[in-house]
Formats: C-alpha cells, structure tokens, sequence
C-alpha cells in the first residue's frame, strides 16, 4: 500500500485514547494511523507521513529496544505489549500496544493491525495504588498487633511482620501457638462463629518464638460481597498479658483492701456530701465497716441519707460534721480529737477527701486513753505539788540551819575563839605552850569560816537582805575566785524585789547551772543576764565550754537539768537548753511574773 494513506478520510475511526494502525509485516513502516495519534502522540499525522518510524522512534529509550524486538518476535501470532513514549513537549505518556497478524489465504503475513492505547492514567492509578498498599502493608507490619486474614474456608493467607516476629513459625502452622489447654474451647467457638458467618471475640494463651505464653484477646470479622457471600476472614490478636496481670493485681489489692476495710479496729465510713452553693444540705452514706457500726450503734445506713439516720444533725453545730463539711470543700485532710456527747466518747477522728464532695471518715474510741491521760496529768500535778511542798521544806530547812549555824554555833565558835586568845596571853612564858594556843586559836578561826561558808551554801543571807540581783551578782563572782572562770553580769532591772519563792528558785537556777559548768564543761567565761520582758521574767546563763548534745545522750549532770526543770514548772515557766558541741550552751528560764511584783527597768 502506498505510504500516502497514512491519513483518515473517514470521521468514524476518531477514538479519544486508542489510535488505530496498521503496518507492514515486519512492522518496520507505519502505514496507517487514526487522528487520535496527534493527541496521544502528540505529533502531527504528516511527520508521521514524512518519518513512519517516528512512530518507533517516540518509544522511551528504555523501552524501545525491548518493545521493538517484541513486536517483531511475536507478529505472527500477535502481541500485547506496555511501554512509554515521550512526546515532543518532553511529557511521557504509558502506551499499551496490541497487534494483530493479518494473513493470506497460505497462511503467510501480510499485513499488521493494531491498537495502540494510552492508559497513562491507569499507570497513574496503579503506581497510586500500589504506593498505598506498600503503606498500608508497612502500616499493618508496623503496629503493635498481630493482624491476619483467612479464606473463607479458615485457611490462613496473610499475617504481618508482628504475628511473624511473636510467634516465629511458618505461616502454615498457626495453631501450634495456641495453648493446649485453651485449644478445644477456641476451636469449638471459632467453629460456631465460622458456621453463622459472625465476628467473634475471645480470650486465649498464645506461644511466643521463645515458648512463653502471653494471654491474647483475639477478635475476628467477616466480609462479604454484595450477594452476601463470605470473602474473607480479618482478625487481630491483642496482647493483654499486662491487663491480666494488671487485673489480678487489681482483685487481689481489691480483696486485700476488702479484708482490712472488714476487719480494721477503727471505725470507717464514706460518705458523699450533697452541697448547693457551696452549703450543705445532706450527705448520703456510701460504705461503713462493722467497726463503725460497733462504734456507733448505727446499723443498715449504706445508701441512706444521713438526716435520715441522724434527725437534726444538720442544726447540732457538730464538731464532726464542720470539718467534714470543710474537708469535702477544701481537699485538705484533717485530723482531731473531739468528745461526742451523742456517744459519750473521746473519738479521734480523721478526715480525707477521696475526691471531689467526698468525704472518708476514721473514727478511733479513745476514752480508755483519754481516761489515762488525765488520771496522769493528775499524778504529775500531784508530783509536781509534792516536789514543790519539797523543795519548800528544803528550802526552810536550809535557812534554819544556816541561820542556827550563823547564830549560834557562829557566836560559840566566836566566844570559843576569844577565850582561847585570852587563855593564850595568860599562859605562862612557855614557847611550847604559846605555840599550841596559837594553832588551837587558828583551827577555831578556821572553823568559823567554814561554819559561815556552808551556811552561806545553804542560805546566803544576802538573798535576804540584799535581794536577788546582789545575791546572783555575790554568787557568780564567789564562783569566779573559787572556779577561775570569768564572770560576767547584766540586768536591765535596777530595783527588782521579787517574793521570796520566785527568788529562792532562781537563785537556785543559777546555783546549780554554775555548778554544772564547773563540773562538766570546761568553759573559760560565763555571761549571765537577768531582764524581764512583757510581763515575763527571763535567766539567760551562757557559757563557753564543750557543749553536748541535748537530745542524744544522758549526762552525768541529767538529774541537775531536771531539777532546774522541775523548777521552772513550779513557777508556771519554762527551761530551754540550747547546746552544740564544742560552742558552748546556753540555758534559758523564762517565769511570768506575779501582777503584784515590784519591778522597775
């Protein structure tokens, strides 16, 4: 045929995406190509006139050796092949090519016809597709689930990335991961749920790779078409080994909590508080242990309100109720000890809030301890009575025999020492004689100086006559020639008269912290200061020696640190004692004083 049909003279072959061809046979020349050629090819029908192989010669060069070879391999019985072509403006367009032998009667080739369809838009689809079903795959294989589908039959056909990581076998052996115990129950239902077509769900111990069990919460659905026929099976199997532990945990906390709730000594009861602007109008209980029911004698109150239970509590202004009213509001736990005149016990009571208007309350009977604790309060006033009456008696004692030791054995001794001298200058002029009344006369001067010093221990007369202040003041200095330790002095009082009670033990205060010092501390300098301050009367003695620790060990001066204690409470006051080791300490008395007393700063 001559190459001047390559064109269309007819305007039934005008397809949109299929281009019409026919060729000679060994497919070298186009002879032949419909109008739709320019939209596809993108060419003109007169350059494909001009250069028939041009329509070879827009194949891809990476598909046009392949394509060519294929078309002339398999011209005799046809050939159905896809390539790319590239059109003049640069843009590649997906061809599929069919051709088809046109033969004489021998049999023999003459011709070839074809269709040469763009299905560029296909290519465009499937490349799509194929993407999303690479994504969807990496999704599924990804996941932290095992996923698999089944033909309708049961048979397994797919499983991801993560049933093959568990359970590491071949694809063919998926039973072999299920327990043997669990096995028959699962088959059983997996055989029921196969039969009516239905999704199923169950619970089961699968196998991993390294022969553990995990409990799997498995689940499968069925798909059909739209005859309703079944297609496939999809299914997952969830890992819930951690809930199961988690849910064990849970019962077993549950039980443990159930049986300390029942058995608990203390009385417990939860309640839910019903407010309206922030005011309460009732309050419903929700749980109580038998130890509340014992405690209070309310039986049968879970679900029920409390007014019911309790006409009038709202208006009683109960201790009880106002902080559980509180604690439900704020969130703050609280914890008091109140005496219920409903019960006539000591309660103490706990208060928490569980969350948001609700309210826990603990009740504990008291009363045995509260009983206790006053009868000992009582004992220790008692004893704190005693040791004052003692103190007291010792106290007047002291001043008795000071004072009978001042007076009369002082005057004898005095008397005895002036007879003495007298006998010795009578005596005749004897150097030996002499002698032995001079140290008879200087024994008896030493007698009366000792005969002043205990009774001055026992009792200075200046505390009497002089007052307080001289009397401190007498005291630290006499320490200061005895001890040598410096002594210093400070009041901001400059007439200051207390009674003689007060002033006999703080005197005595200070007698037996010095006394502590020089036994124990080792100090170089002491500082005292006596002031008063808002009604109150304060010692402050200051040393500078070892210190000790307080609160960690018992000293050999303990029972003196007492007794300044037990001092202090007989004055209504307080005895700090402040001390690190190696910084010295400091003790501090603070008494209030009378109304009455005299003082002038």
């Amino acid at each position: 045929m001559d190459k001047k049909i390559v064109s269309s003279n007819s305007k039934n072959a005008e397809p949109i995406r299929e281009v019409f061809w026919t060729a000679t046979p060994a497919v070298d020349d186009v002879l032949y190509a419909s109008p739709a050629y320019e939209s596809v090819w993108g060419r003109s029908l007169e350059s494909l006139r001009q250069q028939p192989q041009s329509f070879h010669e827009a194949i891809h060069p990476e598909d046009r050796e392949q394509a060519i070879a294929i078309r002339k391999r398999q011209r005799d019985n046809g050939f159905d092949i896809e390539y790319r072509i590239v059109r003049p403006d640069g843009t590649v367009r997906w061809i599929r090519d069919r051709g088809f032998p046109v033969k004489d009667n021998s049999g023999k080739v003459y011709r070839m016809a074809g269709i040469s369809e763009d299905i560029t838009e296909r290519k465009q689809s499937e490349d799509l597709l194929r993407k999303n079903e690479d994504r969807i795959r990496l999704i599924i294989d990804t996941i932290p689930t095992m996923a698999w589908t089944l033909e309708p039959d049961g048979t397994v056909d797919f499983v991801n990335q993560r049933w093959l990581d568990y359970t590491g076998i071949p694809l063919e052996e998926p039973l072999r991961i299920i327990h043997p115990e669990d096995l028959p129950r699962v088959m059983e239902k997996w055989r029921a749920s196969m039969s009516e077509g239905k999704p199923s769900e169950d619970e089961m111990r699968l196998q991993r790779a390294d022969g553990e069990y995990r409990w799997f919460l498995v689940r499968s659905a069925p798909l059909h078409d739209e005859q309703g026929n079944l297609v496939k099976w999809y299914g997952v199997s969830i890992d819930i080994e951690d809930n199961k532990q988690l849910g064990n945990a849970l019962r077993e906390s549950e039980r443990r909590y159930l049986s300390l709730f029942e058995n608990m000594a203390e009385g417990v009861a939860y309640f839910r508080m019903l407010f309206k602007d922030d005011k309460l109008q009732d309050a419903i209980y929700l749980e109580v242990n038998p130890a509340w029911e014992n405690l209070t004698g309310l039986r049968n109150v879970i679900g029920r309100k409390i007014t019911e239970v309790l006409p009038g509590i709202l208006e009683a202004n109960s201790e009880f109720f106002e902080r559980s009213v509180r604690v439900a509001l704020t969130g703050q736990s609280e914890r008091f000890e109140a005496y219920s005149t409903q019960l006539k016990k000591w309660l103490s009571v706990s208060a928490y809030c569980p969350k948001e208007e609700h309210v826990i309350v603990v009740l504990d009977d008291i009363s045995e301890r509260k009983q206790a604790e006053e009868k000992l309060k009582q004992v220790n006033s008692e004893l704190h009575s005693l040791s004052s009456h003692l103190q007291n008696i010792q106290e007047n004692e002291r001043t008795a025999i000071a004072r009978e030791m001042h007076d009369e054995l002082g005057q004898l001794l005095t008397a005895l020492k002036m007879e003495v001298g007298w006998l010795t200058k009578k005596m005749p002029d004897d150097a030996v004689l002499k002698e032995k009344g001079n140290e008879i006369l200087s024994l008896v001067s030493e007698m009366l100086k000792t005969v002043k010093r205990i009774a001055m221990d026992l009792r200075p007369n200046i505390l009497d006559e002089l007052g307080l202040i001289a009397a401190l003041e007498w005291q630290g200095h006499e320490f200061e020639k005895t001890k040598e330790i410096q002594f210093q002095f400070h009041t901001n009082l400059n007439d200051f008269n207390p009674e003689r009670n007060l002033a006999t033990n703080i005197f005595r205060v200070h007698q037996e912290a010095l006394t502590n010092i020089a036994r124990h501390a080792q100090a170089t300098r002491i500082e005292t200061t006596l002031e008063t301050k808002d009604n109150w009367l304060r010692l402050v003695i200051k040393d500078n020696g070892n210190g000790f620790d307080v609160d960690g060990e018992k000293h050999e001066n303990s029972f003196g640190l007492i007794g300044m204690k037990e001092r202090a409470l007989m004055l209504h006051g307080e005895l700090v004692v402040e001390s690190v080791k190696r910084s010295g300490t400091v003790i501090t008395l603070n008494v209030p004083l009378p109304k009455t007393e005299k003082k002038e700063s």
